[in-house]
């Protein structure tokens, strides 16, 4: 467990349980270090055809997938990664401009450009509407008074934004 300890602080990986852990380190350790954008997607493909998802077929491997470790590799990548940190300050930017009151942002797994826009404007209510959030990011958000996880929208929003889930839409 030598490598996950590099690359996840000790208060993240108190709330990752041991499989996870297990399996971070070892990619961390296949990958002599954190991965690259596109090491990921290739785990991503990897963990979705070894749980036999099908795209056709909304079932729990579907729940399984989206609850596997992959997931927060790729929320901690996205935190530490130039590009996706520049694009998610773009949408901060320009959610700011318009001066909303309630924001949801759709399919906003770990959180971070819902953390982002509440740091620039605390008095804007952001709702990050993820099925499958992991406890390091429900944790990360507490320290955001007016981020709030939801399974779903509720209520009237005066912005939504949906990155990186398009795929998702038929």
């Amino acid at each position: 467990m030598a490598h996950i300890k590099k690359f996840i602080a000790p208060s993240d990986l108190e709330l990752i349980n041991q499989s996870d852990q297990e399996w971070l380190d070892n990619v961390f350790n296949r990958f002599d270090g954190f991965p690259s954008l596109e090491q990921i997607w290739q785990l991503m493909d990897e963990v979705w055809y070894k749980l036999k998802c099908d795209s056709e077929v909304i079932d729990i491997r579907i729940d399984e997938y989206y609850s596997h470790p992959v997931w927060l590799l790729n929320g901690l990548f996205t935190e530490q990664h130039e590009q996706s940190l520049a694009n998610r300050e773009g949408f901060t930017s320009w959610v700011i401009d318009q001066n909303p009151q309630r924001v949801a942002d759709i399919g906003g797994g770990f959180g971070t450009l819902a953390r982002m826009i509440s740091n620039r404007c605390g008095n804007v209510e952001v709702d990050i509407i993820e099925p499958y959030p992991h406890q390091v990011s429900i944790e990360r958000a507490k320290n955001n008074h007016n981020v709030r996880y939801r399974k779903s929208l509720e209520g009237k929003y005066d912005i939504l934004i949906a990155t990186d889930i398009f795929e998702h839409v038929e």
